[in-house]
């Protein structure tokens, strides 16, 4: 029996080759994947991690540090309420000086 040609034997090496052929392509381009993960997507990843947790480590310091900022903001913004208190008693005793001895401002 004949094919385009070619006895059944010869199609059926012929089939055995492309088969081979296909089969090697495709097992060495496993292993070009399997190569590239291990040497390129692995360090990435790895690396990634490292910077997640850079990110993390640095969060809870930013927070930490912005409470701290805050809580001086706070104390600062106390200290200021108390000098405006004093300087708003200054100036009326001022005044009532002013007053007592008829000098007009």
């Amino acid at each position: 029996m004949k094919l385009l040609g070619l006895s059944l034997g010869d199609v059926s090496i012929l089939i055995g080759i492309i088969a081979t052929v296909l089969g090697s392509l495709g097992w060495m381009g496993k292993k070009a994947i399997d190569y590239l993960k291990h040497k390129l997507a692995d360090p990435l990843q790895d690396a990634l991690s490292k910077l997640s947790d850079s990110v993390d480590r640095l969060e809870v310091t930013s927070q930490s540090e912005h409470k701290l900022l805050h809580e001086a903001i706070n104390e600062m913004d106390k200290h200021l309420d108390e000098h405006d208190e004093h300087f708003v008693r200054h100036d009326e005793q001022i005044k009532t000086l002013f007053d007592r001895r008829n000098f007009r401002k």
